[in-house]
């Protein structure tokens, strides 16, 4: 497809365990299919972006071997970070390894596997890509929690973009439990004036040279609110 790249299928879903469904973006797809593979034993883990392990207010690429490690992987982070610096850990891993990154670090990895990567004969399957339209420096995180009254990111003790129902509130939580929240279409207000300029020349909107793509549907019919 013109616009889409080689698509063989195309499917609305969501997870079918109802907390990982409203523990995702838009439906908890992703987060499902890496914890089946992983209970299954077919992957050992996946190269994903979740929360820091010692900065939860911020997102970070690791590689993530238990289902607790992939659930709280959960959810978009919409501020950039590099995930491929995750693959420095992975000197001694074996057995397979799934995939999650945006179609710019796909692009990245492809590109690392056709140079002759060391580690090329590392399985890194399958790949799975999430569908972008921007991403944004962390400043406007900083801006939207100075909105919300919090100074300082390391005052939180989580932060989430797309929390509660579809689609979902930026929402920031203080180690007193009190959370703090705005919508995420209100959110999208600091896009314009905080996005990465190398997404304004983006080709690949869609993930194309990723096993699977995933996107958020926006479609309300039969969503429930979840997604």
């Amino acid at each position: 497809n013109r616009l889409l790249g080689v698509v063989r299928s195309a499917y609305l879903a969501h997870a079918s365990d109802a907390v990982i469904r409203r523990k995702g973006s838009s439906g908890g797809v992703v987060t499902a299919m890496l914890l089946d593979l992983v209970g299954r034993g077919e992957a050992s883990g996946a190269v994903l972006f979740g929360p820091h392990r010692e900065e939860p207010w911020r997102g970070w690429g690791q590689i993530a071997s238990s289902p607790g490690e992939i659930a709280a992987a959960g959810q978009s982070r919409y501020h950039l970070s590099p995930l491929n610096a995750a693959l420095r850990e992975m000197h001694d891993a074996r057995g397979d390894y799934a995939y999650v990154g945006l179609p710019c670090q796909i692009h990245g990895l492809r590109k690392l596997q056709g140079a002759g990567w060391r580690r090329a004969d590392l399985r890194l399957s399958p790949i799975i890509g999430i569908y972008c339209g921007n991403n944004l420096y962390y400043e406007a995180t900083r801006v939207m929690l100075r909105k919300l009254g919090v100074k300082r990111p390391e005052d939180l003790s989580a932060l989430s973009y797309r929390e509660g129902a579809w689609p979902g509130s930026f929402a920031a939580r203080t180690p007193d439990g009190v959370v703090r929240s705005i919508s995420k279409l209100d959110f999208n207000q600091v896009i314009p004036f905080y996005i990465n300029r190398r997404c304004l020349f983006c080709v690949d909107l869609t993930n194309e040279l990723s096993d699977i793509s995933v996107g958020d549907g926006w479609a309300k019919e039969g969503s429930g609110g979840e997604g």
